[in-house]
């Protein structure tokens, strides 16, 4: 069983993990030093020290969370956060795991693994920023104008506020495309958008 164990866990690039209760022994996968950059967690850690490597805006919702499901009666955990691999980045983290408790429902140890999503995440902000804003100037374009338009209106509304809206226009622009080509008008477009 340890065997087969070892292999699926090089077979994969999930950084299993193995915490018991009683003890506070977290034990690693090696794709904690491969993953991660640290060699020396696979002969195990604490619980603290997991909790340490977790970014300090996520770690006090972690740890609510965490402690909220140990006493549940529940079984199967998931979450995401970031991590500090051992250069210093963070790293985005889907943290799944199944908890094993005794007769009296007491949780005696938790197994599980974590997953490296960053690359996943850099895709959906991407995708999220492009929705949003236009390639060529990089500002906001027109949904995210009417967005924030409406959110203004309604905080207003709120607030018995009133919104002012600005609106600029580039002189002559047409005349420059047609004379200029779209390649100028869209160098004017860009300087515009970098000193706004």
């Amino acid at each position: 069983r340890e065997e087969r164990y070892r292999l699926a866990s090089r077979a994969t690039k999930d950084i299993i993990w193995d915490w018991s209760h009683d003890s506070d022994e977290v034990k690693w996968s090696d794709a904690i030093e491969t993953a991660l950059g640290y060699p020396e967690a696979k002969a195990g850690t604490t619980l603290q020290w997991w909790i340490d490597l977790i970014h300090p805006a996520d770690r006090d919702r972690l740890v609510t969370m965490a402690e909220k499901f140990v006493r549940s009666t529940s079984t199967q955990w998931s979450a995401e956060y970031r991590m500090r691999a051992a250069d210093g980045t963070y790293l985005n983290i889907l943290s799944r795991g199944h908890m094993i408790r005794n007769a009296e429902g007491v949780p005696v140890r938790s197994v599980g693994a974590l997953l490296d999503i960053t690359a996943i995440k850099r895709v959906e902000e991407n995708l999220r920023w492009a929705a949003h804003h236009d390639p060529l100037t990089r500002l906001p374009n027109r949904a995210l104008f009417a967005e924030r338009l409406q959110a203004a209106f309604a905080e207003a509304e709120t607030a018995r506020l009133c919104v002012g809206l600005i609106t600029l226009d580039v002189d002559r622009f047409k005349s420059l495309n047609d004379t200029m080509g779209h390649g100028a008008g869209d160098a004017v477009l860009q300087a515009v958008s970098e000193r706004l």
